[in-house]
C-alpha cells in the first residue's frame, strides 16, 4: 500500500527538511570563519588649544578603548571589525562622546589600516564646541596601533 502524504503535511515535511539542513550546515559556515586576534588598546591624547567659544587656552583630552576584531576567511582575506568609544573632556568643562563602529575585508589580516573621522560634539558652560580630527588604527606586522592627524575645534553655539 502507498501512502500519500497531502498538501498541509508536505509543507510540514519541507519545513523540517529546510530546519534540519540549516542546523547542519551553521556549524560548516562557523569553521569556516576563525576568529585570529582581538586587541583592545585604551588611548589617550591630551593637547592644549583655544577654546573656540571663548578665545581662551584649555587642555582637551580624548580618550576611550578602541576593540579590533580580525576573523580571517576560510577562502582568504579576512573581515575586520572596529569598535571604538571616546569621551572628549576640557579642563574648562566641555564634555562629548563619540562611538564608531566599521567592518571591513582586508586581504592581508596583519597589515592593514583604517581611517575614521572622529566628529564630538562637546557641551559646556559657552555653548557647544565640536571636535573634529581623523584617527588611524591598524595592524602593522601583526602588531595593533591607534594614530591620530591635527584635531580642529569649532564652536557651534548652544
Amino acid at each position: 500500500m502507498i501512502r500519500t502524504i497531502n498538501a498541509p503535511g508536505r509543507f510540514v515535511a519541507l519545513v523540517l527538511g529546510l530546519v534540519m539542513t540549516l542546523a547542519l550546515a551553521a556549524p560548516t559556515a562557523a569553521i569556516a570563519q576563525a576568529e585570529r586576534d582581538v586587541h583592545t588598546h585604551d588611548v589617550q591624547w591630551s593637547f592644549q588649544d583655544l577654546n573656540p567659544c571663548t578665545g581662551e587656552l584649555h587642555i582637551v583630552t580624548i580618550a576611550g578603548p578602541v576593540v579590533h576584531r580580525t576573523i580571517e576567511n576560510a577562502g582568504g582575506g579576512a573581515n575586520v571589525q572596529w569598535h571604538a568609544d571616546f569621551e572628549v573632556t576640557t579642563d574648562s568643562g566641555y564634555t562629548g562622546w563619540d562611538r564608531s563602529n566599521s567592518q571591513l575585508h582586508v586581504q592581508d589580516a596583519q597589515n592593514h589600516r583604517y581611517h575614521d573621522v572622529l566628529r564630538v560634539r562637546a557641551r559646556g558652560p559657552e555653548g557647544v564646541i565640536v571636535v573634529k580630527g581623523t584617527i588611524t588604527m591598524g595592524l602593522e606586522d601583526g602588531q595593533f596601533y591607534v594614530e591620530r592627524d591635527e584635531f580642529e575645534l569649532t564652536c557651534s553655539g548652544s
